[in-house]
């Protein structure tokens, strides 16, 4: 097997996937759930469709802890991060056709479905609201 192959990695996430997400790792009978190859950049990702609901956060201690601008993995907030409590840290998803990185995790109260982006403006997290998109996990 070749070492750049991304089989192995591909079939590692997915077991995680399955595991954390209870998502089927073969495309199956599920309408909201499939796997698909996607271009992006001119490369070739796999990625695995959820739905799910998406809302944004600021850096506030209100919103958050008592330390607002670190997020659960170490890094410092930045616009493109994403708070999701299953995911490992680094998966990257795609949702509204913009890339983001999970490096932070939601109140335990949140099911794996739920994403919180990052944004300084607090009223632009007011004004996305709660939304019910398609997210694509990049494999």
């Amino acid at each position: 097997m070749n070492k750049d192959d991304p089989l192995p990695k591909i079939l590692l996430l997915g077991i995680i996937l399955f595991s954390i997400l209870k998502i089927p790792i073969v495309q199956g009978g599920s309408q909201n759930e499939r796997l698909e190859r996607m271009f992006l950049k001119g490369q070739t990702y796999y990625v695995r469709e959820i739905e799910g609901e998406v809302s944004m956060y600021n850096n506030l201690p209100e919103q958050t802890n008592s330390d607002p601008n670190t997020t659960a993995n170490g890094d410092t907030v930045y616009v493109g991060g994403v708070a999701n409590n299953c995911l490992p840290f680094g998966t990257r998803v795609l949702i509204n056709d913009e890339v983001y990185v999970v490096n932070d995790r939601m109140n335990s109260r949140y099911p794996c479905k739920n994403f919180d982006l990052f944004s300084f403006s607090k009223e632009e997290a007011i004004n996305f609201g709660r939304q019910e998109l398609v997210i694509k996990i990049i494999l």
